[in-house]
């Protein structure tokens, strides 16, 4: 929030006057000053949902507008920043040529296959579950249709039944169809919990009767609460570590090396 209001307190003071901007180019006006599509377009992420894109844009044109009368305002009424104030904008900006220059670095930084298998086998106890897990696979039918439950009580494969029939695209508020993967067993539904809770693995359990529908399960792996989760689950996890600690030592030294390159005075530490 701090960086936000930041933004937009220098978006307000920087707005250059309307007739600096292409008359095409204006998306919005306040007295003299002008906001620009390209001001804005920097200002708001670009997503692929342009629904979501034309909300946070039409917020943000409207926040502005609303931030410039006030700042106009403000300004006949002659208020000013006081020298705190002024100082704690110079940090920002500080701070965000910082890491601008210290992202330009950090690019170079990368972290092996090689180093994430090392850290996985020192740390492995870090990557312990906390609760108990189940690999499920799933299927909600809305409606009795005894050849489909026929087929699925011969069936050794829930998955493939699913992709067969092309319903792994349909929604249910209890569980998704199609191959859940590993979930925590206190987030599945007690009445399914408690049907599967003894199946063994593969094993398809049901039709199990929930509300207006039927529910098939099948089991096809359990993990107790202690074990580690594999290295394949928390890969990623163990590549972002690795990099923040990288970029943190590469700092420290880049300071160190700097540091004798200027006269620096600390009175509180006498150095």
């Amino acid at each position: 929030m701090k960086n936000y209001i930041f933004v937009c307190l220098m978006l307000i003071a920087c707005q250059p006057d309307a007739d600096l901007i292409p008359e095409h180019k204006v998306i919005a006006q306040v007295n003299d000053k002008a906001l620009s599509s390209d001001r804005v377009d920097d200002a708001i992420p670009g997503f692929t949902n342009t629904v979501l894109n034309d909300d946070l844009k039409i917020k943000f044109v409207k926040n502005w507008i609303n931030q410039t009368v006030l700042y106009q305002e403000a300004l006949k009424n002659r208020i000013e920043l006081t020298d705190a104030e002024l100082y704690q904008l110079e940090q920002y900006r500080e701070q965000l040529i910082v890491q601008k220059y210290l992202n330009n670095i950090a690019k170079s930084i990368s972290v092996s296959d090689k180093e994430i298998n090392d850290y996985y086998i020192l740390n492995s106890g870090e990557f312990k579950r906390n609760h108990a897990e189940i690999h499920l696979s799933h299927l909600y039918v809305p409606n009795r249709i005894n050849t489909l439950f026929k087929e699925i009580s011969e069936s050794s494969s829930l998955v493939e039944i699913i992709n067969k029939y092309h319903m792994d695209k349909q929604p249910y508020k209890i569980l998704l169809n199609g191959d859940l993967g590993y979930i925590q067993e206190e987030t599945i539904n007690p009445i399914i919990l408690k049907q599967i809770s003894r199946a063994t693995l593969s094993t398809i359990v049901g039709p199990i009767r929930i509300e207006n529908g039927y529910h098939f399960i099948q089991v096809i792996d359990r993990k107790n609460e202690g074990t580690v989760y594999p290295l394949s689950r928390v890969k990623e996890d163990i590549r972002e570590r690795l990099m923040i600690q990288k970029r943190a030592e590469m700092e420290e030294t880049l300071i160190n090396d700097l540091s004798s390159n200027y006269t620096i005075i600390n009175k509180l530490t006498g150095k």
